[in-house]
């Protein structure tokens, strides 16, 4: 704070608390508007450089079902979709020298420039003091009904992909494919020895589907390690992992859990024991969990981790 001269930390659980009852209002006017137009969305597209927000798309993805997608350039997607010109109709010859070109405003355009001005006037301007310049808009885009004219429109309305239903007790942001990005399991004793394990190499997999099915990816990555006493303890997983998964309030909770594969344990480089694959018997299998749109954290009683959305959900290996 320059004219103090004094720090004030914000952290992002802070700034997500004070930001979540503006972006609820901001979802409940964009579902408003669509429930007057008698419209329902089957794609949720974020526009407007305060979309970048992350909680913004993690809202709409919980209250709508939908994966929102992000535009390349969401600060100008209301300038090049607004208005576009009228080809020329068959027969009528070009227009005549200084006469205005004729236009019309799509009713798709409409509809996207009304939403954002629901968006913009009850949330876009309150976060606009983050440090990076995002604050919170996003746009609901319905397939647009045009009415008949002679007049082709310049392009065709593409045929929407159809969203899958979510079941029961799955939480929408969950389901994807995730990459892991970080892990940390303080303590594991390794032949009498107390180690500290970490991520390493890239990470495996994890995929949560919509019919509350899962599994992790085993089979390219799955290495943890530590260093302790002067010696580097590694354990390697290699298969896979299917499991049923539900959320009951902040805990995510994983059943039915079957395991295929190996696991390695090696120090200093030298096989120590390799045996079936199984998960740690210690772990809690209802954890806390926190979804930030391309954000997964996982914590439970025995370890942390953090895990980074790549896509979508791919079904397990037969």
């Amino acid at each position: 704070m320059p004219l103090l001269d004094e720090d004030a930390p914000l952290g992002r659980e802070q700034l997500d608390a004070l930001a979540r009852p503006l972006i609820d209002r901001t979802v409940a006017a964009c579902r408003a508007a669509l429930a007057a137009a008698g419209v329902g969305p089957t794609h949720v597209f974020l526009v407007g450089g305060a979309s970048r927000y992350p909680l913004v798309s993690t809202a709409l993805h919980q209250a709508l079902g939908i994966i929102p997608t992000a535009a390349e350039q969401p600060e100008l997607a209301v300038a090049e979709g607004a208005v576009r010109p009228l080809p020329v109709e068959s027969g009528a010859g070009a227009p005549t020298p200084g006469s205005p070109v004729r236009r019309r405003r799509s009713r798709r355009g409409v509809v996207l420039v009304a939403g954002l001005a629901v968006v913009a006037v009850s949330a876009g301007t309150a976060l606009a003091f983050r440090p990076d310049g995002r604050g919170v808009a996003q746009e609901l885009v319905a397939p647009a009904t045009h009415a008949a004219s002679s007049v082709a429109t310049p392009t065709s309305t593409p045929t929407p992909t159809p969203t899958p239903s979510v079941a029961a007790g799955v939480d929408p942001c969950l389901v994807g494919r995730w990459q892991a990005v970080s892990y940390h399991q303080p303590g594991v004793n390794m032949w009498g020895t107390k180690v500290d394990l970490g991520l390493s190499g890239k990470g495996w997999f994890v995929n949560y589907l919509a019919d509350g099915t899962g599994w992790t990816d085993y089979r390219a990555e799955g290495n943890k390690s530590g260093r302790a006493g002067g010696k580097t303890y590694r354990v390697t997983h290699k298969g896979t992992v299917t499991w049923r998964h539900k959320t009951v309030g902040d805990k995510l909770v994983i059943t039915s859990v079957r395991n295929s594969g190996t696991t390695t344990w090696r120090v200093n480089g030298s096989v120590r024991v390799s045996a079936a694959l199984t998960q740690d018997p210690e772990a809690d299998p209802s954890a806390s969990y926190r979804c930030d749109d391309d954000e997964l954290t996982v914590v439970d009683n025995v370890n942390s981790e953090t895990y980074r959305r790549i896509g979508l959900a791919q079904p397990p290996p037969r």
